[in-house]
């Protein structure tokens, strides 16, 4: 009798489910559970409709006594664990999951939400293990090389991140999330045209998510192509007009495409936004200073500097300002500072820091900046000659930037723009210029005259297109050509992003 009662309820629990009438569903696995208080898959299934409900209490206290009656339920604890998980007890999810796959070590899903919990936690060793295992019951799942490819990211693997985001792409061409993710471990490769393409294809798939533009207007920007990047930052603002970022990553561009004026309207929109964004403040003020507006630029480092101290840049552009001012004193305890917080800014701040000594008379300290400077390759303070000791100072300035740009995520292996500075008697620069284009250099700026040049002297830059690990390696050559025309190679550099 009980058995024909049962199953008329288990029947109206289903017609009710079939239709998403989730009250009824609840009423007919209440009678059910009536009818028999040991039936476990009554309670499994009145707590997933509690669940959908929003009422988790209810479904845990379901779920738990489904596991007293029968303690070897793997299903019972599986979605138990998944109910402290979502409540963001940890712990206990991970130990009701470990109960799960003892009882059952076939179950893929059971492998994916454990890994997926030890992934939310930052366990990307364990996640690892877990994906694997889950792909190894059911290989080609998606949602799990999706996630495994998570791990490979955080764990710094792109190229198995990318091998598996590009499974799931295959596997589903309309995979949003594969596409973006690929593309960021692309740009992280430093391999920027392709990570374009991918967030092109994302762009389409979700034409709406500003993510997207600003990740793709940042690989625009490592290419140098600063229209495209401002236009997708543009696109982001349109999107959606509460982004800071989107602001002050826009105003930036647009410093350095020297629109200062533009510049500093996004800053201020930036700062509306967001009153603490510190570099915000410090961009701001460098566009000021170039507008030549020396107290709004200060202002905008004194914030800065309030809310970053360990930021050695800003001093040293605070610096610079007050030296420009004629703050002498100012300058040079904020160059002094920079060089504590940053040792790698270089000779120009030994250089500058000099001049100021130089004004207010203290010529020992001036001289001893000066043989700093000249450590750093800095041309205005040495007439060094001697090719050993030039070649020997160049290997350890390579060094220094290698190093500064691999701190940054900089790929050294990978081809990227690569500036070279030169300076030399003008009566010889023409020659140098010729030899510079037979080694394969692009010459570019070729000055005769400058604020900054000393007398008879020329400025020469080239650029190419290289990996900056072979930067070391073509540094000496151009140190001897730049002797042999009685001049001076000051280097090379590159954008660190």
């Amino acid at each position: 009798m009980n058995d024909d009662r049962l199953q008329r309820e288990l029947h109206a629990f289903e017609e009710a489910r079939q239709r998403e009438d989730i009250d009824a569903a609840i009423a007919a696995l209440d009678r059910a559970i009536k009818i028999d208080p040991r039936f476990v898959d009554a309670y499994i299934n009145r707590a997933a409709a509690y669940s959908s409900l929003g009422k988790h209490d209810k479904a845990m206290s379901d779920l738990t006594q489904a596991i007293k009656i029968d303690v070897r339920n793997d299903n019972a604890y599986s979605r138990r664990a998944l109910g402290h998980f979502f409540k963001g007890d940890l712990k206990k999810a991970l130990s009701d999951m470990d109960s799960a796959i003892g009882l059952n070590v076939t179950d893929p899903d059971y492998y994916y939400d454990r890994g997926t919990m030890h992934l939310e936690s930052n366990d990307f060793h364990r996640a690892l293990a877990d994906f694997n295992k889950a792909l190894e019951l059911r290989p080609d799942d998606p949602k799990v090389l999706g996630n495994r490819g998570n791990v490979y990211s955080a764990l710094q693997d792109a190229e198995s991140a990318i091998a598996d985001f590009t499974r799931v792409i295959e596997l589903d061409g309309s995979d949003l999330l594969a596409y973006f993710n690929r593309a960021n471990e692309l740009s992280r490769l430093g391999k920027y045209k392709l990570a374009i393409e991918d967030y092109s294809i994302a762009a389409t798939l979700a034409p709406k998510d500003i993510s997207i533009y600003f990740n793709r207007a940042q690989a625009y920007e490592s290419l140098g192509d600063h229209p495209s990047a401002i236009t997708d930052f543009s696109t982001a603002i349109e999107l959606d007009g509460r982004s800071s970022d989107a602001y002050a990553q826009r105003g930036y561009l647009r410093y350095l495409a020297k629109q200062y004026a533009e510049s500093v309207e996004d800053f201020n929109s930036a700062l509306k936004l967001n009153s603490t964004h510190q570099f915000a403040y410090r961009t701001r003020g460098a566009a000021y200073s170039q507008l030549r507006q020396d107290d709004k630029a200060i202002a905008d480092y004194n914030k800065a500097i309030n809310l970053d101290r360990r930021d050695g840049l800003c001093y040293y552009l605070r610096a610079n300002t007050f030296k420009e001012s004629g703050r002498v004193k100012e300058a040079i305890s904020d160059y002094s500072e920079a060089l504590k917080l940053d040792p790698t800014l270089g000779g120009d701040i030994y250089s500058n820091r000099a001049e100021c000594y130089e004004k207010i008379g203290k010529t020992d300290l001036a001289k001893a900046d000066y043989v700093k400077a000249a450590e750093f390759g800095d041309f205005a303070v040495t007439s060094i000659q001697d090719l050993a000791l030039e070649l020997k100072q160049q290997e350890a300035l390579d060094e220094k930037l290698l190093q500064r740009l691999s701190s940054h995520r900089c790929p050294l292996d990978t081809d990227r723009q690569i500036d070279h500075t030169f300076y030399c008697p003008a009566s010889r620069a023409t020659e140098l210029v010729k030899e510079l284009k037979e080694l394969g250099l692009d010459v570019g700026r070729f000055e005769t005259t400058g604020e900054f040049l000393p007398p008879g002297w020329s400025l020469i830059e080239c650029s190419e297109h290289a990996p900056p690990n072979k930067c070391k390696d073509r540094s000496p050559q151009l140190v001897r050509v730049a002797l042999e025309h009685g001049g001076r190679y000051d280097g090379w550099a590159t954008l660190a992003k």
